[in-house]
């Protein structure tokens, strides 16, 4: 299990990105928020706790929340990925604004790309005794929220 959890910190590590440099979120008026957490810790799951954290951040701003999934919306996402033995937990997280691009040939059809991303930033948390791990998440998923506002509003100047 302990080679698992530092595989998945490994892996975790590799992934994580934190570039300010291809954030743009400028006109960006109204998100499709989209919450996961994917594991447990201590067999817990945070989705609810992250959900409300993101409403609460969010709603303190003059950022729109759709109500549920609109198509060729932005969507801010927040993904928490967690792995556990029992007696610590790691979890990769990330926050991610983006939609999805399409390309057009020249008979006019149009597919879908793939997602285009507006702003992204990310991190991995390690923690013992479980019972720590879901507030150090909640922690550092509120942290990613108000620096995402942060850059929201800068953007809009």
């Amino acid at each position: 299990m302990i080679k698992k959890i530092l595989s998945i910190i490994v892996v975790s590590l590799l992934m994580t990105v934190n570039s300010y440099a291809n954030n743009n979120l400028k006109g960006i008026k109204s998100f499709s928020l989209i919450v996961n957490h994917i594991g447990e810790c201590g067999n817990q799951n945070f989705k609810n706790e992250l959900t409300t954290i993101a409403k609460y951040v969010l709603g303190n701003t003059k950022i729109n929340i759709n109500k549920g999934f609109v198509g060729g919306a932005e969507h801010l996402r927040i993904t928490v990925q967690t792995a556990a033995s029992t007696e610590i937990c790691a979890s990769h997280y990330i926050l991610e604004a983006y939609h999805f691009g399409t390309i057009e040939n020249s008979a006019g059809y149009k597919k879908t790309a793939g997602t285009i991303t507006s702003y992204s930033d990310s991190g991995v948390q390690l923690s013992g005794p479980v019972t720590d791990h879901k507030k150090h998440i909640l922690e550092q998923v509120e942290l990613l929220l108000k620096t995402f506002v942060v850059a929201w509003v800068e953007d809009q100047n």
